[in-house]
């Protein structure tokens, strides 16, 4: 998340070099409001990205009741 100082003096504008604010994994997906700043603009309310699953392995015991038996 970035930030940059603007100046909206007279009829023109200008913006400053942009700063970051903090990083923040957010979605890469092209859509809007993946994030919203609070009207103070001292807090966001940030969509994330979901974290990667993890791998599990998953055994299944086919005839198991025979396997009881021995």
């Amino acid at each position: 998340m970035m930030a940059a100082d603007v100046n909206t003096d007279a009829a023109s504008f200008s913006a400053g070099t942009p700063k970051p604010l903090f990083s923040v994994n957010i979605e890469e997906e092209q859509r809007r409001n993946r994030y919203i700043a609070t009207r103070d603009g001292q807090r966001f309310l940030v969509v994330l990205r979901a974290p990667t699953a993890v791998e599990t392995t998953i055994a299944v015991q086919i005839n198991w009741p025979a396997a009881l038996k021995q």
